[in-house]
């Protein structure tokens, strides 16, 4: 990546010996690294200092790509632009390997992403211990408390009516059809189809290298994945290889288009005035967000002191499915 980069990808921060603490971004950050696309980027301690609110995030000029929904389909919508703007992974796939390669990231939507969700929001003791932590770091009292507990109310609900060994047993059937694909192609390359990265790599890759290394990962999952040790050979090469040195540190400024325009020596008046108009309104949004957070913080609080309703956080609470139809 010794290009100058022209992505910039907003992220959640590193932690835990990881690139990310989510894996959907860890997922388009394995996709930049993996097809050489020059990007640099900006960690972020939550997600109201993305420019679109959302993480992850990608600014490509005057383009800001996020998805529709959860941030999984803020990664796929990411990985969609880059296809379309020339970085497409999958583009020396043959018409059969095309189909495989949407077979097995329809199992990875419907069988690791339920894992990596419930692993990190579901299990209550590595969320009292570690995901409420990490996620709530960069926010002031009380939403520190507040965000990450709505967040993991809303997956418990999703998750209501399914066990924990339902969610573990499907990912480790999944582990098993990669085993046996990587198997099918072995002595072809280091990849899933060959000597060439795909988009596919960039999906398993983050699921199974968070399943490895996360500490909010269940025992149960870890057990499953050390079972193929393959697929962890497979982890640990791709994280020695490609994600030995961080990405390029986004520079401290709040847009790679309005940067590129203020180092153009032959940007017209006319177009300069614009960029600091732009600039300012960027300005004013982030000063917006932030006053949005103190103020909710407050009305949070205010809320729960005059209504006399007081929300407890236990390090000893388990959330069931008791909890949930409790709740509705």
């Amino acid at each position: 990546m010794g290009d100058v980069p022209k992505y910039r990808l907003y992220k959640w921060v590193p932690n835990w010996g990881l690139p990310s603490i989510s894996v959907a971004c860890i997922q388009v950050e394995a996709y930049l690294r993996l097809g050489r696309i020059a990007a640099s980027a900006e960690d972020c301690t939550n997600s109201s200092t993305s420019p679109s609110g959302q993480l992850p995030a990608l600014e490509h000029g005057l383009d800001l790509v996020e998805g529709v929904g959860d941030e999984f389909a803020s990664a796929r919508a990411i990985i969609s632009y880059l296809r379309s703007h020339g970085s497409d992974l999958d583009a020396h796939l043959t018409t059969v390997q095309q189909a495989e390669l949407l077979a097995f990231a329809a199992l990875v939507e419907a069988k690791l992403e339920p894992a990596t969700l419930y692993t990190t929001w579901c299990e209550a003791e590595s969320y009292n211990r570690h995901t409420r932590a990490a996620f709530a770091a960069g926010l002031p009292l009380p939403l520190n408390y507040w965000l990450p507990w709505n967040q993991q109310r809303a997956i418990l609900r999703r998750f209501a009516g399914t066990s924990q060994a339902q969610v573990y047993e499907e990912a480790g059937k999944v582990y098993a059809a990669l085993v046996e694909h990587l198997r099918s192609t072995s002595g072809k390359g280091s990849y899933f189809f060959g000597s060439k990265p795909s988009s596919l790599d960039a999906a398993i890759f983050a699921h199974l290298v968070f399943h490895h290394g996360a500490p909010v990962s269940a025992p149960e999952l870890r057990r499953k994945l050390s079972e193929h040790p393959s697929l962890v050979a497979y982890v640990e090469r791709i994280s020695r290889e490609v994600f030995s040195v961080p990405l390029p540190t986004a520079p401290p400024i709040t847009s790679t288009a309005w940067a590129q325009r203020a180092e153009d020596s032959n940007t017209s008046p006319q177009a300069q005035r614009e960029r600091r108009e732009l600039s300012a309104k960027d300005k004013e949004w982030r000063r917006g967000n932030q006053m949005w957070l103190t103020v909710a913080g407050l009305a949070i609080t205010a809320y729960f002191l005059l209504s006399g309703q007081y929300i407890q956080f236990s390090t000893d609470v388990d959330f069931d499915e008791d909890d949930i139809n409790d709740e509705e």
